[in-house]
């Protein structure tokens, strides 16, 4: 028989190998990919948890503040707030000169575009259901950056905003996914047409929004709307 004993952790290992034990027959039948899987699924459970604590961010937060007051700043710093952008939407906000107060400049140039840029009187122009889809919309216009999906400027990520008046937030022809941020979102209707331009004065690729228009309307249900030219996505749509 198969003796098994328990680590500190709570996991089992075998001790003495029995080839009739079922455990051990599975253990040995599952495969490598599948193993990986799981452990990777509980690293990212790690991760979310650390990310999650408010403590976390606050520290987080403090850290890059007083980098940037030391000054110059370092590629890892630099990096570093970009991370902060996407977990700490509510970034302190310097009133005196106009811009959040952990702002940093790429290269000594334009600084990097905070995602959550609603504030003061700006937020009163939208409802605030509006408001959050924006920052979730320009959040993962951000992620798809990120991970290396973004196409140039000729890909969409569509937002339905509600289901009365049939009004999408897209992202402005010409933007960036890097560049996009919650106000600079366009709305447009059904048919494409600009209800808001945003804060910015582009406007939208007519074309490339068909494709989405045509899945909208079809599936009112459907809130989002991907489009992607990676590899794998135009393999699995082939």
């Amino acid at each position: 028989m198969a003796e098994t004993q328990v680590q500190a952790n709570g996991d089992r290992f075998i001790d003495t190998v029995d080839p009739d034990d079922p455990e051990y027959i599975r253990q040995m039948q599952k495969p490598a990919v599948i193993k990986e899987d799981v452990k990777e699924m509980d690293r990212r459970k790690r991760v979310n948890l650390i990310l999650s604590s408010q403590a976390f961010r606050e520290e987080l937060e403090d850290i890059i503040s007083s980098q940037i007051q030391q000054g110059p700043h370092p590629a890892s710093l630099i990096a570093l707030q970009q991370i902060s952008e996407l977990i700490l939407p509510q970034a302190r906000f310097n009133q005196s000169v106009g811009r959040p107060s952990n702002a940093l400049s790429r290269g000594g140039s334009a600084p990097i575009l905070p995602v959550a840029d609603i504030r003061g009187a700006d937020a009163a122009g939208y409802a605030k259901g509006e408001k959050l889809l924006r920052c979730k919309l320009a959040s993962l216009y951000r992620l798809v950056d990120l991970f290396g999906w973004s196409h140039g400027i000729y890909n969409h990520i569509t937002a339905r905003v509600n289901q009365d008046n049939e009004h999408f937030l897209l992202n402005p022809f010409g933007l960036l996914y890097s560049e996009v941020t919650a106000s600079s979102l366009a709305k447009v209707n059904l048919q494409g047409e600009v209800v808001d331009t945003g804060s910015t004065v582009l406007g939208v690729n007519e074309a490339g929004f068909t494709l989405h228009s045509a899945i909208h309307a079809a599936r009112p249900t459907i809130r989002c709307v991907i489009h992607l030219h990676t590899r794998p996505a135009s393999a699995v749509s082939a």
